[in-house]
């Protein structure tokens, strides 16, 4: 698929593509479409080139995570959150268990908003007790770093205390993203990320320059 298409299946009984041709910038959408419990639009990411955690304590290169073949599901969380954390967290490993069930692919990575606190030992604790497991990736890094991440995404409002419910969706070979706002079910996010790999069955498969070495961590 190449990196200014984008497939996105609409729900509501659509039963086409709507295909996204380079019409997001970085950090605008389209019209969000508004459902009962969350609102729909699509946004443009630069993914930046640095460096996070694992919840094992290894370094993983963003943006060569990003080039693996997905589809990728990303949020925002920090394990001290009592309000909507668990519930986002709680919805992707509902979203898991049914594509799963369903043979459906996903590569999933929930990074933390509060690096000060949320080691990697403590993300690990977070994923055990939530029943993350798999593709499911936690990481943290450096409080600049995931800054930096978070305004890619259009994510950062201030610090941990305001931020909002977002996930984001996204096909193979796009820098394109489905954004999900407001609290969907698992139901719903597997929806959504079936619809983005509509079509993907027949694109032909994105032509990847070779890795080069990675880079030292701690940039």
């Amino acid at each position: 698929m190449e990196r200014t298409r984008l497939a996105l299946c609409l729900v509501g009984g659509l039963a086409g593509c709507v295909l996204a041709h380079g019409a997001a910038v970085a950090h605008s959408s389209h019209e969000p479409t508004v459902g009962p419990h969350y609102q729909r639009g699509v946004v443009r990411v630069a993914v930046p080139d640095v460096v996070l955690l694992d919840a094992g304590g290894r370094p993983v290169w963003l943006r060569e995570l990003f080039e693996d073949e997905g589809p990728w599901m990303v949020n925002f969380v920090f394990t001290s959150c009592t309000t909507i954390c668990p519930v986002m967290t709680a919805t992707f490993a509902a979203a898991q268990r049914e594509l799963e069930a369903g043979a459906q692919p996903v590569e999933m990575v929930s990074i933390s908003i509060d690096p000060e606190q949320d080691t990697p030992a403590r993300l690990a604790q977070y994923a055990s007790a939530h029943g993350a497991r798999g593709s499911w990736r936690f990481l943290t890094g450096s409080p600049e770093v995931v800054r930096r991440v978070e305004a890619a995404f259009g994510a950062r409002r201030g610090d941990k205390a305001s931020h909002v419910p977002l996930a984001f969706l996204r096909a193979e070979g796009s820098d394109l993203w489905l954004r999900i706002a407001g609290l969907p079910s698992g139901a719903d996010l597997a929806r959504e990320l079936r619809g983005l790999t509509c079509g993907s069955s027949s694109a032909p498969p994105p032509q990847r320059a070779a890795k080069q070495p990675a880079p030292a961590p701690g940039r």
